[in-house]
């Protein structure tokens, strides 16, 4: 069943296991991380957001460790040999910027500032994951433990985009997902229904760059 796999953006490994820890926040475009964000969330998978994702905090999530020697120090020593092989740390200047694992400092680092939730950007970032969130329980998760295998079909409508429809045979719903990832709009009729949720602007007969469209019709 789709509700057997979990989906994520970017989780421990990924960010710890950066040479500065950076989260997408700090990589990202925020109108692509805004659309990548909207497929997760709207996707029939489980989703799952990395600590202070919701809010897009800007803290780096740095590997870090409470080792004794003599592992500490293969630690640390491997750390730095693993990034040596990056142009980027072929210095000594530039391997002393990576954070020391076992520092008290790189934990404390790491720790999210809760007081920034309220502040801009991140108390806008907060309200659109809200908002995700609330479409996906009213409309979507209703749906969800009636959704076998095989329920859904796709076309591709350029580079970087797809619209995916999925149907329920006991309600005959009818779940429209287009997404575009790409800078340039492509082609793509909606429904003659209201869309559930946008991201991107409305296009006639097309879908905007970096756009998504959720449209869910009733039987």
């Amino acid at each position: 069943p789709t509700t057997g796999f979990v989906a994520c953006l970017q989780n421990h490994d990924q960010v710890g296991n950066r040479a500065m820890g950076e989260r997408l926040t700090s990589l990202a475009d925020p109108g692509k991380l805004r659309a990548a964000t909207a497929l997760l969330l709207l996707s029939p998978f489980i989703p799952m957001l990395f600590m202070g994702q919701e809010w897009a905090s800007a803290r780096p999530f740095d590997f870090f460790c409470d080792f004794q020697e003599p592992l500490a120090g293969q630690v640390r020593e491997g750390r730095r040999g693993e990034f040596k092989r990056f142009k980027a740390f072929q210095t000594e200047a530039a391997l002393a910027k990576l954070a020391d694992p076992n520092a008290a400092s790189t934990r404390d680092a790491s720790v999210l500032d809760w007081g920034a939730v309220g502040a801009p950007p991140h108390a806008e970032w907060l309200a659109f994951h809200r908002e995700l969130l609330r479409v996906r329980r009213e409309v979507m998760v209703p749906l969800l433990g009636g959704m076998g295998g095989h329920a859904g079909s796709y076309r591709v409508l350029g580079p970087g985009a797809v619209a995916v429809a999925a149907s329920w045979a006991s309600g005959g719903t009818t779940l429209r997902l287009a997404a575009n990832f790409s800078g340039t709009a492509v082609e793509y009729l909606e429904s003659a229904a209201e869309p559930t949720f946008r991201v991107g602007a409305a296009l006639p007969g097309q879908l905007a760059p970096w756009g998504l469209v959720l449209t869910v019709t009733p039987a």
